[in-house]
């Protein structure tokens, strides 16, 4: 995208682009709803995976950290049912870990990307970073 004043689209310092959209992950641990909050005051959301080109993306840069990240999904609303929290959309490009998502104890209704970039559902209240995404 180019404006006639700012050139090609940039991201704002610590942000690293890919395709039209800007992406920041976090140093801070958040649970989840912090994190969606943390990202929201920012003008972003957690981050949502709508194509193989982008979940290529966060896997690679996510690989650098040797961390996991939070996204933007849930079945907090219906268990099984997993969406994008801000879009309200069906998740329809993952990258479940072998046996995930499992509910353990009934209680892991939020979206990790695991440290080896294989997604796990976790308890929304774990701790741990995040990722935001932005137009």
């Amino acid at each position: 995208m180019y404006s006639k004043f700012s050139g090609p689209l940039q991201c704002q310092n610590g942000w690293f682009k890919n395709e039209n959209n800007c992406y920041f992950f976090s140093n801070d641990k958040r649970n989840w709803n912090d994190a969606k909050s943390i990202c929201g005051s920012y003008g972003s959301m957690l981050a949502e995976v709508i194509s193989s080109g982008e979940l290529d993306f966060l896997k690679t840069k996510a690989t650098g950290y040797a961390s996991s990240f939070l996204l933007g999904g849930s079945d907090i609303e219906k268990e099984g049912d997993w969406i994008w929290s801000t879009s309200q959309t069906d998740i329809t490009v993952s990258d479940w870990d072998v046996g995930e998502p499992t509910n353990s104890n009934g209680e892991e209704h939020c979206l990790q990307m695991s440290s080896n970039t294989k997604w796990n559902d976790v308890p929304c209240i774990h701790q741990t970073r995040f990722i935001c995404e932005k137009k």
